[in-house]
């Protein structure tokens, strides 16, 4: 996401005291999931090179379980129903209103939580 976005993001889950690793590209988000196996995925649909549906695909493919929330600013250019359909668990329009984000964190790791305690 853009700069701004991702210093938001930043202090948005300091204050929940919950890491975050914010990169400025689809291709760098993938490289770093790779590196550092994080716990969540929150991409925009909207990214140089790789977009965030392609970005959800491939993280889906090195890891079936990780919670994707896919965000965008412009909803004309990714759906609801193409987010989901690339794998993503949450769908998010900005900007984000009343915890809107931070609630989708929690029910995506909550999910994943459950989804991994079922097997």
């Amino acid at each position: 996401d853009s700069a701004t976005m991702r210093t938001i993001m930043e202090k948005t889950f300091a204050a929940e005291a919950i890491d975050v690793i914010a990169v400025p590209t689809g291709d760098a988000a993938l490289a770093k999931a790779a590196e550092i196996k994080p716990d969540i995925i929150i991409a925009d649909a909207t990214m140089p090179g790789m977009t965030g549906i392609r970005l959800t695909e491939e993280i889906l493919l090195l890891r079936p379980d990780m919670p994707v929330i896919l965000c965008t600013g412009f909803s004309e250019t990714v759906t609801d129903e193409q987010a989901r359909a690339a794998g993503a668990r949450e769908y998010l329009q900005k900007p984000f209103i009343d915890g809107e984000l931070e609630k989708s964190v929690y029910r995506s790791l909550r999910a994943g939580c459950e989804v991994r305690g079922a097997r």
